[in-house]
């Protein structure tokens, strides 16, 4: 299985915000136990929360699941875990879910699911949610194609600073299928996911560069210079 882009344990320090009060002193003691690599500390905390139906623990104990952290990898157990906290409208498990089914991860793949939870994250500001929707709205996966509304999540998530998604926006307003054609933003957004070390965007930049004047060129390097990423949604 491919984990890359699936939220794992340690991916959840930003969880503490959505904590329920109740709960919120225990979960930041099992969120320091993870962040200090004291897995054996957390798990005994995160259980009887996540058996109460806390919605973060439940995400939590996921991810420590798909990593195979204080027990064999168990993807389906996970899964579960993911269905309930996503129920309660945890953003972060609704992203693993979109994941899950897009991959049959631990569930028969489904892209209509999996277009269904990723929305549902992107919607409460989970970034990588919104490139992999957008991915699946370009391609017309598991939903009807719809270039602009993949532009919309493109561009948010772009702004956020997520390289892939830059690196795809600068695709879609190089080729300009079905929104139009933009060479320069195109550059902007290529530059920039290349500066994050996004491999595909090197290449995107050394084809496009040429096409474009030298006064375009110098515009698209002094506005790629001085772009600042924008605060999004859940991942602050």
């Amino acid at each position: 299985m491919s984990a890359s882009r699936l939220l794992g344990a340690a991916m959840f320090l930003a969880l503490l915000s959505f904590a329920p009060p109740s709960f919120a002193a225990d979960l930041k003691d099992a969120e320091a136990a993870l962040a200090a690599g004291r897995h054996a500390d957390a798990l005994p905390i995160l259980k009887p929360l996540a058996e109460a139906g806390d919605r973060d623990a439940l995400t939590l104990l996921g991810g420590l699941q798909v990593a195979g952290i204080g027990g064999p990898q168990d993807l389906r157990s996970a899964f579960d875990l993911f269905t309930k906290a996503a129920a309660q409208g945890q953003p972060f498990a609704q992203y693993n879910l979109g994941l899950m089914y897009a991959r049959g991860d631990g569930v028969e793949p489904d892209l209509g699911k999996a277009v269904t939870w990723y929305r549902k994250a992107a919607t409460q500001g989970v970034v990588v949610a919104m490139t992999q929707l957008s991915h699946l709205l370009v391609d017309g996966r598991g939903v009807a194609k719809d270039a602009l509304e993949a532009r919309q999540w493109l561009e948010r998530a772009a702004k956020a600073g997520d390289a892939e998604a830059q690196n795809q926006l600068g695709i879609l307003l190089a080729n300009g299928v079905d929104v139009p054609v933009e060479p320069v933003q195109a550059y902007v957004w290529f530059l920039l996911a290349d500066r994050s070390g996004f491999k595909a965007a090197r290449r995107n930049v050394e084809i496009l560069g040429p096409r474009l004047s030298m006064g375009e060129r110098t515009k698209a390097e002094q506005t790629a210079a001085a772009w600042q990423p924008t605060v999004e949604g859940t991942e602050k």
